[in-house]
């Protein structure tokens, strides 16, 4: 997706450290020389840093306080488990995005205050994604029955959406409720390899099989 990005950023830089383990200096090292690197982007007067995951707020709460610019955590997940360095990290953050009013609740129940936590639900393309005009001929199309009831989930293949853990539920609620079925429809995503040192397609298609032969 890099060239995609590309289209649209003004830099792209490669970041190989979000963290540090204080235990071993290289770390160290290599985590402020990449704050540092991108300490030299321009900065305008509607700047901010952008944490995409929370995963990455130890970076993005550096990079702010370097270039004193507001610093805004984006989640999508509910609240989990992290390090002390995120957590510290997280506890300075100026502004949240949450996906939805759960998400917010599970930051809120986490520690940080509600007040900095804004909902924005995710947004559709309605000129790519319209409901079908005849939804009987869009079922016969699919082989669907009348009489089946669908669970569908569209979006990226990933582990992080944890599709098996849908498959699962649906396998349960077809015990009771045998006119059910479950349409997946996306692709996988490409990951970084750490063993491999570069993207690997591997990976997202190694999840996908394993989903298929669960299903």
């Amino acid at each position: 997706m890099l060239d995609e990005y590309r289209e649209f950023c003004e830099s792209t830089l490669h970041i190989d450290a979000y963290g540090f383990d204080r235990r071993r200096p290289k770390t160290i090292v290599q985590f402020v020389r990449n704050v540092a690197g991108i300490g030299k982007i321009p900065v305008y007067a509607d700047s901010v840093v952008f944490s995409n995951v929370c995963h990455t707020a130890t970076f993005g709460y550096a990079l702010s306080r370097l270039r004193g610019l507001p610093f805004v955590c984006y989640f999508q997940i509910p609240s989990c488990e992290v390090n002390r360095q995120i957590r510290f990290a997280l506890n300075r953050v100026d502004r949240c995005i949450t996906v939805s009013h759960q998400t917010k609740q599970s930051w809120v129940d986490y520690g940080l205050p509600g007040s900095k936590i804004e909902v924005v639900h995710n947004g559709t393309d309605t000129h790519k994604f319209k409901p079908a005009q005849d939804f009987l001929a869009t079922r016969k199309q699919w082989g669907i029955s009348e009489r089946e009831k669908v669970v569908s989930y569209a979006g990226r293949i990933d582990q992080d959406k944890g599709l098996e853990y849908l498959i699962k539920a649906v396998a349960l609620l077809a015990i009771q409720e045998p006119n059910i079925k479950l349409m997946i429809a996306g692709r996988p995503v490409v990951h970084f390899s750490d063993l491999k040192g570069g993207e690997c397609e591997e990976e997202g298609m190694g999840y996908q099989r394993s989903l298929e032969q669960l299903a």
